[in-house]
C-alpha cells in the first residue's frame, strides 16, 4: 500500500485505533506545513513520543532539543538526521518522550484548556467597543473640515492651491492616526525601533536625490575647487551614505512598512532641484507632493511594524506561492502588453514622419527652354547696314 521498501502503510485510522498505534511507536515524525495547531503532535506527545515536526505548524509545541526537533523550512536532510539521532540514542529518546509527555499533561489538560477558553470568551464580553479616544481633537478636526468645505466643492477640485491640500490632507492625516491609536494592548511592550527605519529610509532617498541634484549643479560652477568638492560629496551620498541608510533602515522595519517611501525620491528631487538649481515648482507638483507625503505618512503609521524572521527555505519557497506565480504573470503581460505598445507607437511615428517627408519633399525644377532668336544686329553686335 504504501509502495515504499520497508514501509508499511496503514491506512486510515480511527480514533479507537490511534492508541494503539501511538503506543507502538518511537518517535512520531509529523512533517506537515498545513495544521493550524498540530492535534496529532499534541497526541504524540502525550502518548510519550519524542517528535520530529515542522516548525512552521508546530514550533509552539515542540522545543527543539527538549521534547524533539521542529525542522525549519523544507530540510528533509534535516527529518532524516533527526530520525536517525533519536533511533540511535536510547537515552535522548527516552528524556525526549518524558519531556514531551509532561509539556502536554501541563499544559494541555482538557479543565485547563476549558478554563482559559471561557476566559477568553469573557474577556472579550466585558471589552468595550472600539471608540473614539477624545471628543475634542474629533470637533476640531470636524471644524477644519468645515472651513474647508467651500474648497471642496467638486467644481472647485481644479482651483484648490497647494495650502488648501495641505490642510485638507494634514486634517485627514492626523484624525486617522488619533482615531486610530494603534493597539493599546498586546503581548509584548510597544516597540518604537519602526521610526528609526523610517527616519533611515527617508535619510538614504534624501542623499540619492542629493547627489543627483548636485550633478546637475557640478555644471553651474566655474571655480574649478568648489567643482571638485560638489562631485565628491555627490559620490558619496550616491555610494556611500545611500545604500548604508537603506541597508540599515531593513534592520529596523520591515520591508512592508519601507517600500512605500521610494516614492518620496521624487519629492526630494523636485524640493532640492527647486532650491540648488532655480527650477520652479507648478501648483499641481506641489499638490501632487503633498499628496504623496500624506500617502507615506498613513503607510508608516497604519502599515506592519512588528519584525518576522524568515530562514531561507521559507524565503524560497515563497517563490513557489500561488500568488507569486500569478504576480510574475501579471507583470509579463503588462512588460509584453506595453513592449507591444511602445513598438506600435514607433512604427506609426515613423510611417507619419515618412508621409511627411514625401508631402513636403521639393520636385526638381524643369529648367525653362531657351529660345534664340535671331538678332537683327551683324556679327559685331552692331545694326545691319551701319
Amino acid at each position: 500500500m504504501c509502495g515504499v521498501k520497508n514501509c508499511v502503510g496503514l491506512g486510515w485510522q480511527n480514533s479507537d485505533d490511534l492508541p494503539r498505534i501511538y503506543a507502538s511507536c518511537d518517535v512520531l515524525c509529523f512533517p506537515s506545513r498545513v495544521e493550524t495547531f498540530g492535534n496529532v503532535t499534541l497526541e504524540g506527545m502525550a502518548s510519550g513520543l519524542p517528535v520530529v515536526a515542522a516548525d512552521c505548524c508546530s514550533s509552539h509545541l515542540v522545543e527543539s532539543g527538549v521534547n524533539g526537533y521542529a525542522i525549519k523550512g523544507l530540510d528533509n536532510s534535516g527529518y532524516q538526521e533527526a530520525i536517525l539521532t533519536l533511533i540511535n540514542d536510547v537515552k535522548l529518546r527516552d528524556s525526549m518522550a518524558r519531556a514531551g509527555r509532561e509539556r502536554a499533561v501541563r499544559d494541555f489538560e482538557i479543565t485547563k484548556v476549558m478554563d482559559q477558553m471561557v476566559g477568553n470568551y469573557v474577556e472579550a464580553a466585558n471589552t468595550p467597543p472600539f471608540e473614539p479616544k477624545k471628543l475634542p481633537i474629533v470637533a476640531c478636526a470636524s471644524v477644519v473640515m468645515l472651513l474647508e468645505c467651500p474648497y471642496m466643492m467638486i467644481h472647485r477640485l481644479g482651483k484648490l492651491g497647494p495650502v488648501q491640500w495641505a490642510i485638507i490632507c494634514g486634517t485627514i492625516v492626523l484624525s486617522a492616526m488619533y482615531l486610530y491609536g494603534g493597539d493599546e494592548e498586546s503581548e509584548h511592550e510597544p516597540s518604537y525601533v519602526w521610526m528609526i527605519g523610517v527616519a533611515l529610509a527617508i535619510g538614504a532617498q534624501l542623499s540619492g536625490a542629493l547627489a543627483k541634484v548636485l550633478f546637475k549643479y557640478y555644471y553651474k560652477i566655474k571655480l574649478r575647487t568648489n567643482k571638485i568638492l560638489t562631485l565628491v560629496v555627490s559620490y558619496v551620498c550616491i555610494i556611500i551614505l545611500n545604500p548604508i541608510l537603506g541597508l540599515a533602515a531593513y534592520s529596523f522595519a520591515a520591508q512592508s512598512l519601507l517600500a512605500p517611501l521610494s516614492i518620496l525620491n521624487l519629492v526630494w528631487n523636485a524640493v532640492l532641484a527647486n532650491l540648488m538649481l532655480g527650477e520652479g515648482l507648478s501648483k499641481a507638483n506641489m499638490v501632487a507632493y503633498v499628496l504623496i507625503c500624506s500617502g507615506c505618512l498613513l503607510s508608516s503609521y497604519f502599515g506592519i511594524h512588528v519584525h518576522k524572521d524568515y530562514s531561507y527555505d521559507e524565503l524560497m519557497g515563497l517563490f513557489e506561492a500561488p500568488m507569486f506565480r500569478f504576480f510574475i504573470l501579471v507583470q509579463v503581460i503588462i512588460a509584453v502588453g506595453a513592449g507591444a505598445g511602445t513598438a506600435a507607437s514607433v512604427a506609426n511615428q515613423e510611417k507619419k514622419k515618412k508621409r511627411n517627408q514625401i508631402k513636403t519633399k521639393p520636385q526638381k525644377a524643369t529648367s525653362p527652354t531657351s529660345v534664340r532668336r535671331s538678332s537683327p544686329r551683324g556679327s559685331s553686335g552692331l545694326p545691319s547696314g551701319a
